[in-house]
């Protein structure tokens, strides 16, 4: 492995922290997203809150299911939404 070394010269702490950030803020960024949507692939929400993202009615939801707009998942007798789908949905409307 080879060494490296830099040398800073004429520049202040705020200036080097600076621009150290312009670097590293878009690649934290875009880990962060990437790790938000990958929770979402992990998270169900039940009808009530399905709607709530949605600011919709439970009938609406209803509705929005019957027509293929939302997909959703059946465990026992209970509804669940993929919140992933969810977003999906907005998308692409």
């Amino acid at each position: 492995m080879e060494t490296k070394f830099i040398q800073i010269q004429d520049v202040t702490v705020g200036e080097l922290a600076e621009a150290i950030s312009e670097k590293l803020m878009p690649k934290i960024k875009l880990y962060l997203d990437q790790v938000e949507e990958s929770k979402d692939h992990d998270t169900y929400l039940t009808r009530e809150e399905a709607a709530q993202y949605f600011s919709i009615s439970l009938t609406t939801l209803w509705s929005w299911t019957n027509k293929g707009v939302l997909k959703s998942c059946r465990l026992g007798n209970k509804i669940y939404y993929l919140k992933a789908d969810l977003k999906k949905a907005v998308q692409y409307r």
